[in-house]
C-alpha cells in the first residue's frame, strides 16, 4: 500500500465509519485496547478475501490500429524463418477448421487490457469477473496484430515466458472459443483450447467445459474491470 492509497482508504472508511457499529462490544473494546493487533485483523482479512474474490489483475493496455479486411487462413501462415510475418511453430489444425475461412470485417482502433491471473483460473471465473461471456470477447485483428509486433517472439505485450495469451474469438458460427498463443522458443505456437477427440479427429466441446489457466497466463479484453487493480496503484 502507498501512503496515497493510504489516505484513501481513511477517507472512504470515515464515510461508512457506521458499519462498525455492527461490532460488538467487546470486540470494540478489544480494538480500542489493542489498535495495532486490530489493524492487522483486518489487513489480513482484505488479503484474503481479494485473493479468494478476484483473481485478474490489469498488468497494463494496449493499443490496436484500424485494422482492413482479411481472410484469416491468408494471414495465419505456418512458416519459420526471419522473412515471415510470423514465426510459427505450430498452428492447431482445430484452429483453421474454426477460424479459417472467416473473413474478419475491418475494425476501428481499439484498445486491449491486459490481465494477469492471480491463481489458477477456468474460463467460467474469467467471464464472472468480467462480467459475462460477451465482455471477454477480443478479435482475431487483435491477435494478428500482436502476432506480427513480436514476430520472432521479441519482447511486447505478449507473454514470452512460457506462460499463455488467451484470446476469446468468435468462430465461423459465431461461438465463442479460447484461443492461446505461447512462444515456445522456436516460434509461436497457436491451439484452441477446448478439444477433445471424438473418434475420428478433434472437435470443440462447448466453452462452459471447464479450462483451467495457469497463475501467470494473461487474459486479454476490450473490458475493463471495475474490481481490477493496476501494478502502478
Amino acid at each position: 500500500m502507498t501512503e496515497q492509497q493510504m489516505f484513501q482508504w481513511f477517507a472512504a472508511l470515515a464515510m461508512h465509519v457506521k458499519r462498525f457499529l455492527i461490532l460488538s462490544k467487546e470486540a470494540a473494546q478489544w480494538a480500542i485496547q489493542n489498535p495495532k493487533e486490530a489493524i492487522g485483523v483486518m489487513v489480513k482479512a482484505l488479503e484474503e478475501y481479494y485473493k479468494e474474490t478476484y483473481r485478474l489483475l490489469e498488468i497494463g493496455t494496449t493499443s490496436i490500429p484500424a485494422f482492413e479486411s482479411f481472410v484469416v487462413r491468408e494471414k495465419f501462415v505456418y512458416a519459420g524463418g526471419d522473412t515471415a510475418k510470423v514465426k510459427f511453430s505450430l498452428i492447431d489444425l482445430l484452429f483453421l477448421k474454426e477460424f479459417g475461412d472467416i473473413t474478419e470485417i475491418s475494425r476501428p482502433a481499439v484498445v486491449l487490457y491486459r490481465y494477469k491471473l492471480k491463481r489458477g483460473s477456468s474460463d467460467r471465473h474469467i467471464f464472472a469477473e468480467m462480467g459475462g461471456k460477451n465482455k471477454a470477447e477480443t478479435f482475431l485483428s487483435d491477435l494478428l496484430y500482436l502476432l506480427e509486433k513480436q514476430k520472432n517472439g521479441e519482447a511486447g505485450n505478449l507473454l514470452i515466458n512460457g506462460k499463455v495469451n488467451i484470446f476469446y474469438l468468435k468462430n465461423g458460427e459465431g461461438s465463442l472459443l479460447p484461443v492461446y498463443t505461447r512462444w515456445d522458443g522456436v516460434g509461436w505456437r497457436l491451439n484452441v483450447f477446448v478439444k477433445y477427440w471424438n473418434g475420428v479427429g478433434w472437435s470443440v466441446n462447448p466453452i462452459d467445459i471447464p479450462c483451467e489457466w495457469s497463475a501467470g497466463d494473461q487474459v486479454l479484453s476490450h473490458n475493463v474491470l471495475k474490481s481490477s487493480v493496476t501494478l502502478s496503484v
